[in-house]
C-alpha cells in the first residue's frame, strides 16, 4: 500500500487519511522502514475503510448542488433554498436566495452572509451563557475556519467559525459553552472537562452531533 511518510520528534506511529484520501503516515524520526511497513499492513483493514469514505465523500461534493426547495439549516432556523441566477446570496422571509446550487462557486460570499446575519443572534446566546456561567469575555468575532468550530485568546476573545451556524442550536451551544469554559481553564484537561459538564451534561452528544455536521458539510461543498 502507497503511503506518504512524515518524520518527526513524536514517539509513536499513527496513521492518517487526509482530505483527498491519501494515507499519511507519522513516525519517529529514527524507526526503521520495515517496522513502518509492518504497521502499514496491520493497519491495512481500517485504512480500506476509512479511505472509501473519504473517496465517497470527495465523490459527492463533485456532484452536489443544492435545488430550490431543499432544506437549508442556519442557526436552528429552517431556510428553503432558492435559486436565483444573477443574485448574490440573501436571506429574506424564511428563504435563502442562492446564485448557483454548487456551493463551491458561492461559498465565500454565503459565509459572510450567515455571520452578518447571524451575529445579534450569536451575541445574544453568547451573553446568556457568560451570564449563567458567571464568565466574562472581551469579544465576539466571526471566522471562516474550516476545521475550528471556535477558538478562544487568553485574553477574552472568541472567534465562531460560520461554518457552526450551520449546525443545530443546541450543538452552537456546546461550542459557545466550551470556548467561555476556555476563560477559566485554557487547556483540555479534567477541570475543564467538568466544568463544560457542570453546564451541558449532554455535552458529549453534542460534540458527537458536530461530527456528523461535519461531514455533511463536506459532502455538500463547503471547506476547502
Amino acid at each position: 500500500m502507497e503511503y506518504t511518510l512524515v518524520r518527526s520528534r513524536r514517539k509513536t506511529l499513527c496513521v492518517q487519511i487526509d482530505a483527498q484520501g491519501q494515507v499519511i503516515v507519522r513516525a519517529p524520526q529514527r524507526c526503521p522502514r520495515r517496522y513502518i511497513d509492518q504497521f502499514v499492513a496491520e493497519k491495512q483493514g481500517w485504512i480500506t475503510e476509512h479511505q472509501a469514505q473519504v473517496l465517497h465523500t470527495l465523490a459527492q461534493r463533485e456532484t452536489f448542488a443544492f435545488q430550490t426547495g431543499d432544506v437549508f439549516s442556519f442557526c436552528g432556523w429552517a431556510l428553503r433554498v432558492k435559486l436565483a441566477p444573477g443574485m448574490k446570496p440573501c436571506i429574506h422571509g424564511g428563504t435563502l436566495y442562492l446564485p448557483n446550487g454548487n456551493i463551491q462557486a458561492v461559498q465565500g460570499p454565503l459565509l459572510k452572509l450567515l455571520s452578518r446575519t447571524a451575529q445579534p443572534w450569536l451575541k445574544e446566546r453568547l451573553d446568556h451563557w457568560a451570564a449563567v456561567m458567571g464568565i466574562e469575555y472581551q469579544e465576539l468575532k466571526s471566522s471562516t475556519a474550516a476545521t475550528r468550530w471556535g477558538s478562544c485568546t487568553r485574553d477574552g476573545v472568541i472567534r465562531i467559525s460560520a461554518y457552526l451556524l450551520m449546525a443545530p442550536e443546541a450543538d452552537i451551544d456546546y461550542v459557545l459553552v466550551h470556548e467561555l469554559a476556555h476563560r477559566r481553564v485554557f487547556a483540555h484537561n479534567r477541570d475543564f472537562w467538568a466544568l463544560v459538564e457542570t453546564y451541558l451534561p449532554d455535552w458529549r452528544g453534542r460534540r458527537a452531533d458536530l461530527k456528523q455536521v461535519e461531514r455533511r458539510l463536506r459532502a455538500q461543498g463547503f471547506g476547502k
